[in-house]
């Protein structure tokens, strides 16, 4: 069996560093990802045509330990990523809902704010 998935996407919120009790780091943080569908909601009334075609997918990611620790001071809002690593499926045990997320094993800043062409040199920043 094989279970990755890759995820190119713009930062949009800023990622929160937490720590479970046993002291291990772990770091949420979400990409929006924009692709070509149909968009239908009440709010879409007043948009033009070419806007209405235009979906944005929202991807909710976990990275641990050291991984967290080093992204959680590099990402900034807005960024773009590449993030890969394995989908997960949560289930909460209260009201049987399901929450679909990726936990974290590689992450890329192609472009951010301070660096707009991303990491010179293509230099590997993945931390495992």
């Amino acid at each position: 069996m094989f279970n990755q998935i890759c995820v190119v996407g713009e930062l949009t919120n800023k990622p929160e560093l937490r720590y479970t009790k046993e002291g291990i780091a772990a770091l949420n943080f979400s990409l929006s990802v924009g692709r070509k569908g149909q968009n239908e909601t009440a709010r879409d009334v007043n948009k033009s045509d070419s806007q209405k075609n235009y979906v944005c997918d929202v991807f909710h990611f976990t990275a641990w330990s050291n991984l967290a620790e080093i992204y959680s001071s590099k990402l900034e809002l807005g960024a773009i990523l590449l993030v890969v690593g394995r989908l997960n499926i949560r289930r909460s045990i209260t009201n049987n809902k399901v929450q679909p997320e990726i936990i974290v094993s590689d992450i890329r800043i192609i472009a951010s704010k301070t660096n707009p062409k991303g990491n010179p040199d293509n230099v590997k920043e993945t931390v495992r």
